[in-house]
């Protein structure tokens, strides 16, 4: 339900060195825990993420620094990727998916308009019409989000 984009390719580059480019440009620590004190922490990157003994990772957005500036923007995204080596070339896969706190809310608003369409039939279509108009929207924009993301990795990665 929630995977919407994916991207495979091959890089020149071993696997240390793009652990170690991913590491630098969007902020990849493997300390990193996903919690509540994580959320005020102070970072000045663009991105943040977990990266995991196993070569898999995770990106989001820093919510510190979109809060400031556009807020809407990778806020609907997820990136999670994974890196590894076949036949002497690295392969890089990456999916984007929705956020955890955009399923959060799609999965409570469906208890929520279930329990609405029980008591009343044409509140609760209403309420299910505005359920898919989001789950739609979101969907459009982490592929949006996706596209933004997948140029600037290939960027990043033509320079490093």
């Amino acid at each position: 339900m929630n995977k919407v984009a994916k991207l495979e390719f091959n890089s020149d580059k071993n696997v240390e060195t793009l652990k170690e480019c991913f590491a630098k440009y969007f902020n990849l620590n493997p300390e990193r825990k996903s919690d509540f004190e994580d959320f005020f922490k102070h970072e000045n990157s663009k991105y943040q993420g977990i990266l995991k003994s196993d070569n898999t990772f995770s990106i989001k957005a820093n919510e510190l620094i979109f809060s400031k500036n556009n807020g809407i923007d990778f806020f609907f995204t997820t990136v999670h990727g994974k890196i590894s080596e076949e036949n002497n070339k690295t392969l890089v896969k990456l999916e984007a998916e929705l956020s955890r706190p955009i399923m959060t809310i799609l999965l409570v608003s469906t208890i929520i308009y279930l329990i609405i369409m029980y008591f009343s039939f044409s509140s609760g279509i209403f309420g299910v019409t505005i359920f898919v108009g989001i789950y739609f929207y979101a969907r459009r924009k982490v592929k949006d989000d996706f596209e933004i993301f997948k140029n600037e990795i290939l960027q990043i990665l033509n320079r490093y």
